[in-house]
């Protein structure tokens, strides 16, 4: 399930802190459960929280079961089961799932042409896992409110931070693969899996719509210093449109309604100040990002030109991705059109394509790369639609998601589909919720016309008929 690993795994905590700090999390997790009536409430907390602490267990659960597949696989593989009995029936056409079925569709086409059974497995139960989780959060957000549900959410959001506290007291750091610098990421496999099930936490807090802003900055700082110390800046980089947005929006809520345009916009110029201070200040950790726009040459040509000072731009990422376009280019028709398999990058490459679309184009073929698009336009394009709710910060999120899967592959990862699970699943929630706002007033425009009654019966209605139909 688990597939090829990111790199070397992260010093373990020692036993007398981990199981103290296991054992609150269980607690807290059932708490958070009990707190509510909802199934599906419960069944997201459950989602959410059980492969947070299966994936703080690197150890344990990433070791074979007698089945062969890891205990890990097997935690994801029960909880996608228990989330067809938690979300409620619909119609096989409905908006949240039609986005889904091309990209299912193409997974299933490759992995059957490709006869890679085995990974065409996993791979569906990760977008199932996706979509499950999804469908839950309207759901519960439809049971008991979006805010209630999100507020519900922090407690196993908090989690991985709790984790990562314990290596932070400890002094366990994980040697980061690409310059070697300290990232303290709570005993779990790799930072760039633990920076985006940090970001889950983040995104929890900043589409809040009812929470006081002075909570939200909080767990925001908390939040941006537990990324900033798991060391991973392709996560940094995604979170910005999201940060931004939601400092913009605070911060101009208490303002008066003719100078919020103004505040924002001052806020908006120093959002972007801090960026390029940032960018300045952080040596070459972000300025190879300038090649993309400048010497575009150097990150197309095949892979076999890259001499040893090219191939380190962008942390590899140049030279990773022309070795998976190449290989795709010099492929079959048959293979340009739905890949090689889904997952099957991971028996000819030693390390991941960094690039969503990339790895897919490698193994879904241009099939698979547009059903990805197809997938997230539709929803962006859903998040461009909601007249309620947290609208600006939520289409923040998409385009951060979209930052993300362009130098790593958040879908590969359950803990980055929970992310955009979350993104989709309240993104659709306040689409329904527009249109029923958008129909009420409709109704409500309307003149009002008597009600016909039948000609034997009275047109006063308290001395109709109460049988009558």
């Amino acid at each position: 399930m688990e597939g090829a690993t990111f790199g070397g795994s992260s010093p373990p905590l020692p036993f007398f802190i981990l199981w103290p700090i296991m054992i609150v999390c269980v607690v807290a997790l059932i708490y958070a459960m009990k707190s509510t009536s909802s199934r599906a409430a419960k069944y997201v907390l459950f989602a959410i929280g059980a492969r947070l602490i299966l994936s703080a267990l690197p150890g344990y659960t990433f070791k074979s079961s007698p089945i062969g597949l890891s205990w890990n696989a097997l935690g994801t593989i029960a909880i996608f089961g228990l989330g067809l009995l938690a979300v409620r029936k619909r119609p096989l056409l409905d908006k949240a799932l039609l986005p889904v079925y091309p990209l299912a569709l193409v997974i299933i086409v490759s992995g059957l042409y490709n006869e890679v059974p085995v990974n065409l497995f996993n791979t569906l139960i990760k977008i199932g896992y996706f979509t499950i989780l999804m469908l839950a959060i309207i759901d519960a957000s439809e049971d008991i409110g979006g805010d209630n549900l999100l507020r519900k959410m922090l407690i196993p959001c908090a989690i991985p931070f709790a984790f990562q506290l314990g290596t932070i007291v400890l002094n366990i750091p994980k040697a980061a693969e690409a310059d070697g610098s300290a990232s303290y990421i709570g005993g779990y496999q790799h930072e760039a899996a633990f920076s985006v099930i940090l970001s889950i936490g983040l995104l929890v807090a900043a589409i809040q719509t009812k929470m006081k802003s002075r909570y939200i900055f909080l767990l925001f700082i908390i939040g941006t210093v537990g990324i900033i110390l798991a060391n991973y800046r392709t996560t940094i980089l995604s979170l910005l449109p999201l940060m931004g947005a939601t400092f913009m929006i605070l911060g101009s809520q208490h303002i008066k309604q003719n100078q919020r345009l103004l505040i924002s916009g001052s806020m908006a110029i120093l959002c972007l100040a801090a960026i390029m201070i940032a960018y300045v200040a952080s040596g070459d950790r972000f300025q190879d990002l300038g090649l993309i726009f400048t010497d575009w040459e150097t990150l197309t040509k095949r892979p076999e030109y890259y001499d040893d000072a090219s191939r380190r731009i962008m942390s590899g990422r140049a030279y990773i991705w022309s070795s998976y376009i190449y290989a795709y280019l010099d492929s079959s028709q048959i293979h340009h059109l739905i890949g090689f398999g889904p997952d099957q990058w991971a028996r000819k490459f030693i390390v991941y394509a960094h690039n969503q679309l990339v790895c897919y184009l490698y193994d879904l073929g241009i099939a698979g790369v547009i059903a990805t698009i197809f997938l997230w336009g539709t929803m962006f394009a859903a998040a461009l639609q909601c007249k309620t709710g947290p609208t600006i910060r939520l289409i923040a999120a998409h385009v951060g998601f979209f930052i993300l899967c362009m130098a790593t592959q958040p879908m590969w990862m359950i803990e980055g589909l929970i992310f955009y699970a979350i993104v989709c699943g309240f993104t659709m929630y306040h689409l329904k919720g527009s249109k029923s706002v958008t129909a009420s007033r409709r109704n409500l425009n309307q003149p009002l016309l008597p009600q016909a009654y039948p000609l034997n019966q009275s047109a006063h209605p308290h001395t109709m008929n109460r049988n009558h139909p």
